[in-house]
């Protein structure tokens, strides 16, 4: 959709280019030299100091001056130019200029001056243009003359209309390159822009996957970290069981070993039975614990016959 038209002013809104060329005309006159209308053709859409390089370069004066003496030349067309367009009327707006732009803008489209002249302004005013126009760019306000498409990239800028939802209005070589330059400057941008986006992407779709690589991992890991934790909780407890039946153990070795040195040292029967009694009371005891129950006189027995 169009949303901006972006205008040349010389050639397209108006007919300075005749004083242009009759200013330029003087000057090489006065430089001795006749600059020809064929010759003034190459001037129109590019800057001032450029205009005058193509003037000097026609009178074969490339090297002649410095650049001081240019600024000098340069101001001295720019004065008789100056004298010409501060005598202009609105009748020499080109015909079905203004109703166009009129036409434009009530469709609803922005529409913006790009002009290489640094006297766009007085121009507009003297013909009556200003109001037609809701941004107005010229050489006053750009660093890189035309070709360059720096007035015309400014004039969208200026609007906040984007490149590619403008038209471009332009009478000149310079001008038209200037425009395809923009064009192209925007189509790289884009192809820039699409790489960008593609590369954004991709690396998007490797964090996704890292993601889910990460979430398998940690899933993973939780779970073996849960089957290590239930393992631990087993060991403890047969530790736990281990130093129950050890301290049962610890307490009735020290009767069991008295009871073998007194076996070893007498054979009164009615004090090994009073030990054996202690004895099988303590393994009655401890082996309930545990869950094994029995008759004292089969213990005692069973003791008897394992303790050697």
């Amino acid at each position: 959709m169009i949303a901006c038209c972006l205008f040349d002013l010389d050639g397209v809104i108006v007919d300075t280019a005749r004083y242009h060329y009759l200013a330029w005309a003087s000057l090489a006159r006065e430089l001795g030299f006749e600059f020809t209308p064929e010759a003034g053709e190459a001037t129109k859409g590019v800057s001032r100091m450029a205009s005058l390089d193509i003037v000097l370069h026609a009178g074969g004066l490339d090297d002649r001056f410095s650049p001081a003496e240019k600024e000098r030349l340069a101001a001295e067309k720019n004065a008789r130019y100056l004298a010409y367009v501060s005598a202009m009327t609105p009748a020499e707006v080109l015909p079905g200029a203004a109703a166009f732009l009129r036409d434009v803008r009530a469709h609803g489209v922005l529409t913006v001056l790009g002009s290489a002249s640094k006297n766009a302004g007085t121009i507009l005013d003297r013909c009556g243009l200003r109001p037609l126009f809701d941004a107005v760019v010229d050489g006053t306000g750009v660093t890189h003359p035309k070709p360059d498409p720096e007035v015309f990239a400014k004039g969208a800028g200026a609007v906040g209309a984007r490149p590619e939802n403008c038209v471009v209005f332009e009478d000149a070589a310079a001008g038209i390159e200037a425009a395809e330059k923009s064009v192209r400057r925007l189509e790289k941008e884009l192809a820039t822009l699409d790489h960008q986006l593609s590369k954004a992407h991709d690396l998007l779709e490797q964090e996704i996957y890292s993601v889910e690589i990460f979430l398998s991992r940690t899933q993973s890991i939780s779970s073996r970290r849960q089957e290590l934790q239930n393992q631990l909780d087993e060991l403890q407890h047969e530790a736990d069981t281990y130093r129950q039946a050890e301290a049962g153990r610890k307490k009735i070795i020290p009767k069991v070993e008295n009871l073998l040195n007194v076996f070893d040292s007498t054979m009164d029967p009615a004090q090994l039975n009073q030990l054996l009694k202690e004895v099988i009371d303590k393994i009655v005891y401890t082996k309930a614990r545990g869950g094994r129950h029995g008759d004292p006189s089969d213990f005692k027995v069973d003791l008897f016959m394992r303790l050697p």
